[in-house]
């Protein structure tokens, strides 16, 4: 299939910047791992939404090689285990997707690198527990139903629209600066 012939795909002067896979009733989900996706063939990409499928296994170490990424989204699937470091390294990030999947463990504090983010949803992932890294430009974060707690957002260039932390773990030491 050609980059503009598929309604899931958008292209810009031909090289592919969004795949948009998101379940919603168009397309079969998408079931089993996480879909190997050659960089090389997606070096443009700035949108991958892959939400609302049931993808299962953990977010592929390789994740950081779409080094263009502004938007990952892959929110309501089945993913485990540990949020990669690799993340962090992924420095074009404005949004970050993971709730609703099964991730654990404590977030990686390469996060801190992602100066661009500026939204950060995690709610749903009951594993998920420990200290929120400082997140500078931070706009939107919501952490509904996980174990994550210390939350701080310090120097923010712009105030912070949701911070939802209703039912997790955060004891009288939490704390949320905004500036």
């Amino acid at each position: 299939v050609g980059c503009c012939e598929h309604d899931a795909l958008t292209c810009d002067d031909g090289n592919l910047v969004s795949i948009n896979l998101a379940h919603g009733g168009t397309y079969e989900k998408i079931t089993g791992q996480f879909p190997d996706l050659p960089a090389d063939s997606f070096k443009e990409l700035l949108v991958l939404d892959l939400s609302f499928n049931k993808l299962n296994g953990t977010i592929p170490r390789e994740i950081n090689r779409f080094i263009k990424l502004k938007e990952l989204n892959l929110a309501g699937n089945e993913l485990e285990g540990e949020i990669p470091n690799e993340v962090g390294e992924m420095l074009t990030l404005v949004i970050l997707n993971l709730s609703g999947n099964q991730l654990n463990g404590m977030l990686p504090t390469s996060l801190e690198n992602l100066n661009s983010l500026k939204e950060l949803y995690l709610s749903g992932n009951e594993g998920l527990n420990g200290p929120i890294p400082t997140l500078a430009n931070l706009a939107v974060i919501e952490i509904t139903g996980t174990n994550l707690g210390n939350v701080q957002v310090v120097a923010s260039s712009s105030p912070i629209a949701l911070a939802s932390t209703s039912a997790n773990e955060i004891g009288a030491q939490s704390t949320m600066i905004l500036i």
